[in-house]
């Protein structure tokens, strides 16, 4: 088949401590340039930018882990060695994979999208592992210098590549208002996720009465029920959008108006 477009978002999902040894507080030296990416057939490379804002040298590796989804967005790593259907792994390269990022100075990572032909139109997805540990060097009383290895901060990163374009559906049902609260099902079909935000808006006035900055529906997702409180009469002229992402090639616009 022919790929038209591909889509790749990263998105900061989840941020996993590891400790070695006891210590009290630990601050995250190492900061993202973005926590999301976004590639297709036309921008198949980006430079993820990996800032060391701590005190000391960080020594880096980068690597792809697999990973799953509930129906609610909650996100699970997988043991090494066991790969999913929908794993990203063979779209993505990138380099380097490791490094020593000196103080006060960014590290370019820079990403390819690897496009195969044959590949089915789905959303393959991977997480993209970021651990850093602190580098302090120190002199013996020989004079010999040592290296001492400080708590490792691992950062875990989903990476979703969008394949082809499949078609998907979103629609609104069971929208129901009491006072200022408002609730309504968001529902879902089609083999992609999808990201967006939500806004209320007075239809006479234009004004902003309620929104929510992140919706997310993950493809194991069908349907999700939201509620938001808003400012203004329950009465007046409304209109609902969500908004999907403009980083989605097929991103959608989804209207409903309430009285």
């Amino acid at each position: 088949m022919n790929i038209n477009k591909i889509f790749l978002t990263v998105s900061l999902n989840t941020i996993i401590l590891i400790v070695l040894g006891a210590i009290s507080n630990v601050s995250y030296a190492v900061s993202l340039s973005t926590y999301k990416i976004h590639l297709d057939q036309k921008k198949r490379n980006y430079d993820f930018i990996i800032y060391n804002q701590g005190d000391y040298r960080q020594r880096c590796e980068l690597s792809l882990r697999p990973f799953t989804l509930d129906k609610t967005g909650l996100s699970r790593l997988l043991p090494n060695g066991e790969v999913p259907e929908n794993s990203a792994d063979e779209l993505l390269r990138f380099s380097p994979q490791t490094f020593e990022a000196d103080i006060g100075k960014p590290q370019n990572v820079k990403f390819k999208l690897r496009i195969k032909r044959g590949i089915e139109s789905h959303e393959y997805r991977s997480y993209l592992s970021i651990k850093c540990q602190d580098i302090k060097s120190y002199v013996k009383k020989s004079t010999q210098t040592a290296m001492k290895v400080e708590p490792l901060i691992v950062q875990n990163i989903p990476i979703v590549a969008r394949v082809g374009r499949a078609k998907y559906e979103l629609t609104f049902s069971e929208l129901a208002i009491n006072n200022n609260s408002m609730s309504v099902n968001f529902n879902k079909t089609g083999i992609y996720s999808t990201y967006g935000k939500l806004t209320l808006i007075n239809r006479d006035s234009q004004d902003v009465v309620g929104k929510i900055d992140l919706i997310q529906m993950p493809i194991e997702a069908k349907s999700n029920v939201i509620t938001m409180n808003f400012t203004g009469d329950g009465s007046d002229p409304l209109q609902l959008i969500y908004q999907e992402s403009e980083n989605y090639l097929q991103s959608k616009t989804l209207k409903i108006n309430i009285n």
